[in-house]
This record gives C-alpha cells, sequence and structure tokens, in this order.
C-alpha cells in the first residue's frame, strides 16, 4: 500500500512544486517590472510636468522680450531724447500706436530725477490732470529708481497703479542723453496678458499654473487669477520650499498637497513659474497600474496552485485523451472543449497532463501582461484591420486623445477620426505599409474630437504578421499627443514676427553686431542707409570696414564698452558699399543673445545734412562778421575822406556810396555770401542807364540805352564784390557829373574779359559823346582815391585812366587768384 501511495503524494507535489517553480520567478519579473513601470510613469508625469513649467517660462520671457523691445525702441528714438519736457505729450498719438501694436499696453514716459515727474501717460485721457510726482515705494517708483540708476533696462514687480487699485506689471528703458538718464520709457501691461498666455497651455483635471514676481507674490495664474493675484501663496512663504527648484511637493493655495514644478523666468530676474497637479493625480497614475499588476500576479498565482491541485487528481484517462488534449492546445493555440483530463497514478501521464497545463498557464500569462501593458499605457495605441482600416482595439490614452469611449471607436475606421486635409496623405502610407511596399508608417497628423477642437499628434504604425504565413493580420499604432508643444512653437513663431516687423519697420537703421564686429542683422532703413540692395551684402560681415578710417579705433572701443554692460551714443562717419561718406549719430545698447552670448544694439540715423547745415551756417556767420566789418571799415572811410563844403553834396555823396555797398551786399546775401556774378553787379550798379531804364526825373534826357555791358560770365569772390562794386559806382558818379552821361546822347561802355594766360581779369570802361574832355583834372579828386584805394591797395591790382578828347577811359587790372572763384 505504502508502495501504491508514493507516487501519488509525489505527483502531486512535483506537480505544485513544478507550477510554483514557473510562476513565482514570472510573478518576480512581472514585479520587478511593474515597479520599474511604476518609476517610469512617475519620471514621464516629472518630466511633463517640468516641460509644460519650460514652454510657459519661455512663452512669459518671450512676452516680456516684445514689452523690452518696444521699450528699448521708444528709448532710443532721438525725438524722445531730443525733446523738451514741453514737447512730450504731443507724442501722446506716437506712443499710443504703440502700446495699440502691443495687445493694449500702457506707455508711460517720466522723468528721471527724484520724484519721477509723469511727462506722457497713454492711459490718461488728453484732458486728465497729470498726477503729482510718484511716493517712494509706491507705483512704478522702484522699477524706475533701477534704471535711472543702472542706465539698464529692467522688469518691474507687480505694482498699483497710482491712483488706481489695478495690478501691473512693466518693463522699463532709459533715454539716454550725454550718457546720463533724462527720462525712463515704461511699457505696462495687465498681469491679465500672461494669465492669457498660462491658459493657453491646457493642463489636466485640477492642474494649474501660476507666476510669482521677485517678491513672492502671484502675478498670474491659469486659474482663478483675480482670486490670487497679489498675494503669497504657500510655496512662498515657506523660505526652505521657496528656494526649492525642479520638481517638489507642497500644500497648495486650494489647501491640498500638490507636485510643483519650478522654473525661472529668464527676462525677468527672480521671477519663477510653477506647474501645480494635485498630488492624488500624480500618485494615481502609478499606483493603481503597479496595484493591478500585484492583484493580477497573487489571481495567477492562487489559479496556478489550484489547477495544479484539480489536475493532480485527475489525471486517470487513457494516453489518447492526453495526446488529443496536447495536440488540440499546440494546434488552436487556445483552451479546447474536450472533456477534461482525467488523473492518474501513471507518472508519464501526469508529465503530460502537466505540460499541458503549462501551456495554457504560460498562454493567458502572456496575453494578460499584454492587455495590462496595451490598456496602461500612457501613449496613445490602437489595433486595426489590415483590410479595412477599421479598428479593433484601443486604450484609455487613446480615447483621451480622441475624447470619446471605446465602444464609440472599437469598429469605425481610423481615417474618419483624421482631419480632412491629413487624411489622404494618411491613407497612401498607411497602405504602403500593409502591402510591404514600406517597413512601417510614421506621421503627424490631426484628429477631430466630437466637440470639434483639434489635437496633433505623433504617430507611428507597424504591421503585426502570423508566425505561420507571414501575412499583415493586424496593425499597432502608437500617437504621441503633440498639440501643446505645436501650440506653445506657434505662439512663440508669432511673437518673434511681431518683434520682426517693429524692428523691420523703424525709420531709423536698427543693427546688431556681434562681439568680434560681425554685423548679425540690419533693418531694411540700415541697407538703404549703407547703399546695400540685400541683406546678405552686409550681414555676416564685420562692420569695421563700413567705418571710416579716422572714426574706426573710437568706433571699436565704443563696441567693446557697449558689449561690456554700457549703454553710448556717439558720432561717425560711415564710407558706403557705393564709396559715399555720410555722418551718423548712432545709440547703442549690450543684447544678451540666446546661445550666452553677447552683441551690440544700435539706433543709428543719418545726421549728414544736419552736419552740413551747421557747417554751412557757421561759415556764413563768419563771413557774414567779415563782411559786416568791411562794410562798416568802408562805410567810415567814404564818412572821412567825402568833402564836406557842401552838406547837401556831401549826403547825396554818402547815400549813393553807401546804396552801392548795399546793392552788393544784397547780392552776396542772395547769393548767400558765396560769390556773385560780374553782370549782376554792373547791372545793378548802372541800372538807370540800361536798356528800358528810361529816366523818369529828366524829361530832357532821351528814352535810350546810356550804358552798355559785354563780357563772358565770371564769378566774383565775395570779398572783391565790395571794392568792384565802388569803383563802378565812383566811375558811374563822375560820368553823371562831368563825363558821357551829363550830357544827351552819352555813352558809356564796360566790358571785360578773364585772360587766364596772364592770370587777370581786365575791366575797361569808355566813355563816349560826352563834353570834350581838354586832359586830366588839376584836382585829384575822392573818386580817384577810392579806386586807386579798393583796386591796388584792397585787391592788388592796377588802375589806369586815359583822357581822350572824346571822353575818358579807365582800364581796372584784376588777379584772377584773388577776386575770381
Amino acid at each position: 500500500k505504502s508502495a501504491r501511495l508514493a507516487p501519488r503524494l509525489g505527483l502531486r507535489a512535483h506537480l505544485v512544486g513544478l507550477v510554483l517553480a514557473v510562476l513565482l520567478p514570472a510573478l518576480a519579473v512581472g514585479g520587478a517590472a511593474a515597479w520599474h513601470a511604476a518609476s517610469a510613469y512617475r519620471q514621464a508625469f516629472e518630466a511633463r510636468l517640468l516641460d509644460t513649467a519650460r514652454a510657459l517660462s519661455l512663452a512669459i520671457s518671450s512676452e516680456f522680450d516684445t514689452l523690452g523691445t518696444a521699450a528699448l525702441a521708444l528709448a532710443s528714438a532721438p525725438s524722445l531724447r531730443d525733446a523738451a519736457d514741453s514737447e512730450i505729450p504731443a507724442m501722446r498719438t506716437w506712443a499710443a500706436e504703440i502700446a495699440q501694436g502691443l495687445g493694449g499696453a500702457r506707455v508711460v514716459v517720466k522723468d528721471a530725477a527724484p520724484g519721477h515727474r509723469q511727462l506722457l501717460d497713454t492711459g490718461l485721457s488728453k484732458a486728465a490732470l497729470v498726477p503729482s510726482p510718484s511716493v517712494s515705494g509706491h507705483g512704478g517708483w522702484d522699477l524706475i529708481r533701477r534704471v535711472a540708476e543702472t542706465g539698464r533696462p529692467a522688469v518691474s514687480d507687480l505694482f498699483t497703479s497710482p491712483g488706481s487699485s489695478s495690478w501691473a506689471v512693466a518693463v522699463a528703458a532709459p533715454v539716454l542723453r550725454a550718457g546720463r538718464v533724462e527720462r525712463v520709457v515704461i511699457v505696462a501691461a495687465d498681469p491679465a496678458r500672461l494669465s492669457a498666455l498660462l491658459r493657453m497651455q491646457p493642463l489636466s483635471g485640477a492642474a494649474f499654473a501660476s507666476v510669482a514676481d521677485g517678491r513672492g507674490r502671484i502675478v498670474a495664474r491659469s486659474r482663478d487669477h483675480e482670486r490670487f493675484v497679489g498675494t503669497v501663496p504657500p510655496s512662498q512663504s515657506n523660505s526652505g520650499i521657496a528656494e526649492q527648484r525642479g520638481v517638489f511637493r507642497s500644500r497648495t493655495s486650494y489647501g491640498h498637497e500638490g507636485l510643483y514644478a519650478r522654473q525661472g523666468v529668464a527676462r525677468a530676474p527672480g521671477w519663477t513659474l510653477v506647474v501645480v497637479e494635485p498630488l492624488a493625480a500624480y500618485t494615481a497614475s502609478w499606483v493603481h497600474p503597479l496595484l493591478g499588476l500585484f492583484g493580477g500576479g497573487v489571481a495567477a498565482l492562487a489559479l496556478g496552485v489550484m489547477l495544479a491541485a484539480t489536475l493532480a487528481g485527475r489525471v486517470r484517462r487513457p494516453v489518447a485523451a492526453l495526446l488529443r488534449r496536447a495536440e488540440d492546445v499546440a494546434a488552436a493555440g487556445r483552451s479546447t472543449t474536450a472533456e477534461p483530463l482525467p488523473r492518474s497514478s501513471v507518472a508519464e501521464f501526469e508529465a503530460l497532463r502537466a505540460a499541458v497545463e503549462r501551456a495554457e498557464a504560460a498562454r493567458r500569462e502572456g496575453e494578460a501582461e499584454f492587455r495590462t501593458a496595451f490598456e496602461q499605457a500612457p501613449v496613445a495605441m490602437s489595433q486595426s484591420d489590415p483590410e479595412t482600416g477599421r479598428l479593433l482595439r484601443v486604450n484609455a490614452a487613446y480615447c483621451h486623445l480622441l475624447g470619446r469611449q471605446e465602444p464609440e471607436l472599437v469598429g469605425r475606421r481610423f481615417l474618419d477620426l483624421v482631419h480632412l486635409e491629413d487624411r489622404e496623405t494618411d491613407q497612401a502610407g498607411w497602405w504602403r505599409m500593409v502591402r510591404g511596399e514600406a517597413p512601417d508608417h510614421r506621421t503627424e497628423k490631426r484628429y477631430v474630437r466630437p466637440d470639434g477642437t483639434v489635437r496633433t499628434a505623433i504617430v507611428s504604425v507597424s504591421p503585426v504578421r502570423g508566425p505561420a504565413t507571414g501575412r499583415v493580420v493586424r496593425t499597432l499604432a502608437a500617437a504621441l499627443d503633440v498639440t501643446e508643444r505645436r501650440e506653445a512653437e506657434a505662439a512663440l513663431a508669432a511673437s518673434e514676427a511681431q518683434l520682426r516687423a517693429v524692428f523691420e519697420t523703424t525709420p531709423e537703421c536698427v543693427k546688431v553686431v556681434a562681439l568680434d564686429g560681425t554685423l548679425l542683422r540690419m533693418n531694411r532703413a540700415g541697407l538703404r542707409m549703407v547703399g546695400a540692395e540685400a541683406a546678405d551684402m552686409v550681414e555676416g560681415k564685420c562692420v569695421f570696414g563700413l567705418v571710416a578710417p579716422e572714426h574706426r579705433a573710437a568706433w571699436q572701443e565704443n563696441h567693446m564698452r557697449v558689449c561690456q554692460g554700457e549703454a553710448l551714443a556717439w558720432e561717425f562717419d560711415v564710407i558706403g558699399l557705393q564709396g559715399m561718406r555720410r555722418s551718423m549719430e548712432t545709440h547703442a545698447a549690450p543684447l544678451h543673445l540666446p546661445d550666452g552670448g553677447v552683441a551690440q544694439l544700435a539706433v543709428t540715423r543719418d545726421v549728414t545734412a544736419r552736419r552740413q547745415a551747421e557747417e554751412r551756417q557757421a561759415l556764413l556767420m563768419r563771413e557774414v562778421d567779415h563782411r559786416a566789418k568791411n562794410a562798416l571799415t568802408v562805410v567810415q572811410a567814404t564818412l572821412r575822406l567825402t568833402p564836406k563844403e557842401d552838406a547837401q553834396s556831401y549826403a547825396r555823396a554818402v547815400e549813393g556810396r553807401v546804396r552801392a555797398l548795399a546793392r552788393a551786399h544784397t547780392l552776396l546775401a542772395e547769393e548767400q555770401w558765396i560769390g556773385v556774378e560780374l553782370w549782376a553787379l554792373a547791372e545793378g550798379e548802372l541800372a538807370p542807364f540800361l536798356p528800358g531804364a528810361g529816366n523818369a526825373n529828366d524829361a530832357d534826357m532821351p528814352v535810350a540805352p546810356r550804358a552798355e555791358l559785354s563780357g563772358p560770365p565770371v564769378r566774383l569772390r565775395p570779398e572783391a564784390a565790395q571794392a568792384v562794386a565802388m569803383a563802378l559806382h565812383e566811375l558811374a558818379t563822375n560820368a553823371t557829373k562831368h563825363g558821357a552821361m551829363s550830357v544827351p546822347g552819352g555813352v558809356v561802355g564796360l566790358s571785360w574779359e578773364a585772360d587766364r594766360e596772364t592770370g587777370w581779369l581786365r575791366l575797361r570802361w569808355e566813355e563816349i559823346g560826352g563834353p570834350v574832355v581838354p586832359g586830366p583834372p588839376l584836382v585829384r579828386g575822392f573818386g580817384s582815391r577810392v579806386l586807386e584805394g579798393t583796386i591796388r591797395d584792397q585787391l592788388g591790382g592796377r588802375v589806369e585812366r586815359r583822357w581822350e578828347p572824346g571822353g575818358l577811359i579807365c582800364e581796372l587790372d584784376l588777379p584772377l587768384t584773388r577776386v575770381v572763384q
């Protein structure tokens, strides 16, 4: 009896031991895999939280970049820098247009001096009274003080506008004049604008995002913004927690524990951005899968032990039943519906039965593991029929991506869920994979939810082939939701486009120069200024070659000072690509590049016309001063030398000679003191005797030409014009009193020529038809002294007079180098 029972007891014990030997290692591996999966879920959850925080931080920084660029552009405008305080309000329309382009921001200009007197505010009506000076510590006082002290742009903490309870944040830039901060330009925005940026990033469940300033106060929130703005959250009130970075736990403003992902805001030092997920949601993301796997393992272990105990007592059937059962399992790969295998005390029967049971258990375990991995995967997954494209199976993540329940999806064509614009491309790639023309199908496409919202996903589809035939029996797709990433990229692109629009439409030259002098960027106004038809003609090249040689050393020195943190304004000359020399005035400030480098951001304007006008004005003033002194000297000499025996004759003589000087001055003034034509000068002195002038004062005189002019165009220097005018006046006066113009029919001829070979300008005065001249006068008169003083002494010329019987002939020779331009 003992011999009969021993094999039976030993077989049962071995079967149980065999089942345990198979299941326990598998469960151990499964447990390790489950724990690893839970760790992966935690890491993926935390990584997603950090990625969301980084994306929102970049969006906030980009918003400050936009506001800061606008403030810097306004502060660098020469029209604002050079304007008097009383002229600033007239710029309201211009500032309001810029503020409107920034989505309704508020532009304020304040004096940098203590008290920070307000000069302009686009948020106030034109009729509104100018607010009183700011009180220390209120409004944007700290921001203005920082900019005034450092001379650099800055971002404010959260503050309330003076006289208002509304919250605001601002970016300020200094208005520099002669290296000093004269004014401060402030571009202020409603924190709700930042809250709108936070809401653009969809967050799951009760998660929310929040931005805090340097003092720990909430500036913006994606949820309940109005309720919490200006408050200090629990995560900031605890100094130990407030200093943490990355992912940490803390109590939320709603009273429950949360998982925080903290990220600094690059463009606002001291500011932090946090994304908060309820701790319960975080825990559920990895505890539930772990509990499911643990429960499945316990159930599998209990089932295996129970089956082993049951089968151990049923191995009593014939070997044929065992073989059929084994063949059925091997052929069908599933549980058979044949009669249960009988227990037997025969070791061989028990071995066959155990083998069948092990095969059954292994299959069930594999299916359970696949089902668990498929259903609990954080990535959206689906299986489709290769013949029709209909969905056979979907997991929870796939249902969440599509916004539908599993019964709504299984049995539908996956193409019906794809955006119309993406269907053709998606279907073509999927069919190429099914036909074996491509190993897989990878694409980025859009899914349409029932409510009309669109989700973007990167999808990878692989074929699943049967082991016997190698034919595709189903397709397995994995989809990664990248909607938020694409929206963040679009928002960043829009912000960059707005910045580029401001850059390109600025009417003055705006350029970015790297530390080594390479021109990184220049707007259209700058390209026109240097004569470049396209940006590639100057961008990427060293700008030193465009600067005038004598100004290069100073330009390089100022460039290095700017890159080291100073804000400067200086003038220099540029030699453009066309060889034209232009004078430039530039205002420059340091610009921090994304790669960590630093460059010069400069606004430059062409001041060539202004400099030339200043030089011409200075020259003109010197010339006017010089000529006025000469005129006074001549008048004094005229008064001193004119005979005074007859008061009326004295007055007429002085008046005539002063008129001659005045006519010369008038001609020079009309020509801006750069010279006068000899013909115009002679015509002015002899105007009463020229053709068509007549003589209304003497009825006996015929209305006929009394003077004839001839000679080539000759332009006299300003210093020679007065002397020649005085000489012609004296000759005309003498001819009117004693010569050809004193009698009817008398004619005077004035001719000249420029003899370039001998270097003389020769003038010939000839009188015809006057009284008979007996010879030279016995007494040397004032007219003779004037001729000699002006022509010989003043101009270095020669005077030769001959008293012919027909009239006086006077020849004046003047050196060309002294009298002709």
